[in-house]
């Protein structure tokens, strides 16, 4: 696959965000909707099992680990909401009814959850960042006609936009390439070798590509 072509793809989409164009608002809300969707997932699993744990009579200190992990997720996701509620009014209407229930959801609800899940004070807070730079570079890159999407139309077909979807996830929500090959691999059917070269070059290439354009900026 072209180095090239890819960092182009990922160019354009940025300029194109920055021009505030609707196709780009549109594609952005839609992966980041299904990425605030998957975190919501995880911080209301996580946080049953954490009252579980408790009601069995866990010390705080053995559900440190599993309480920081929700206030990394719960970081995370209110910045995914920041970036929804800036472009979802320029997406198209169709997005916007099917995502922006996240927004209204996540302000309701979301914070509430994972502050309950832990007696107020006993965890420092840690600033969580969401690579939001590198997500938008590989959103780019995975837009319809670019060399990545059509590589990953080869591997799954029609599953593209939804394998396109899982990748984003995973880097908005800090999947090691690991994880993330473990989830496309279970989910779409592809195999060992693919999925993590698949998971560890774009994940990559996303990083450096923001790092770049942040050279460039400053």
């Amino acid at each position: 696959m072209p180095s090239s072509a890819v960092y182009e793809a990922a160019t354009r989409y940025r300029a194109a965000l920055l021009a505030r164009e609707r196709r780009a608002a549109t594609a952005l809300v839609r992966y980041y909707g299904e990425a605030w969707a998957r975190l919501q997932s995880d911080i209301v699993a996580l946080t049953k099992q954490v009252e579980g744990l408790r009601a069995e009579g866990l010390a705080e200190e053995a559900l440190r680990g599993r309480i920081m992990r929700l206030e990394r997720m719960q970081a995370i996701q209110s910045q995914v909401e920041a970036e929804l509620r800036q472009y979802a009014a320029l997406a198209d209407q169709a997005v916007q009814d099917g995502k922006r229930w996240a927004i209204a959801a996540a302000e309701r609800e979301a914070y509430e959850l994972v502050q309950l899940s832990y007696p107020r004070g006993t965890v420092a807070a840690t600033f969580y960042r969401m690579p939001r730079e590198a997500a938008e570079s590989l959103i780019g890159t995975l837009q319809d006609g670019t060399p990545l999407r059509k590589l990953i139309e080869q591997y799954v077909g029609d599953a593209a936009q939804a394998l396109s979807e899982r990748m984003v996830t995973g880097l908005v929500a800090g999947w090691n390439p690991r994880k993330l090959a473990r989830e496309l691999r279970k989910d779409f059917g592809m195999g060992l070798t693919d999925s993590l070269r698949l998971a560890r070059t774009e994940q990559l290439r996303a990083y450096r590509t923001a790092t770049l354009e942040s050279y460039k900026a400053n």
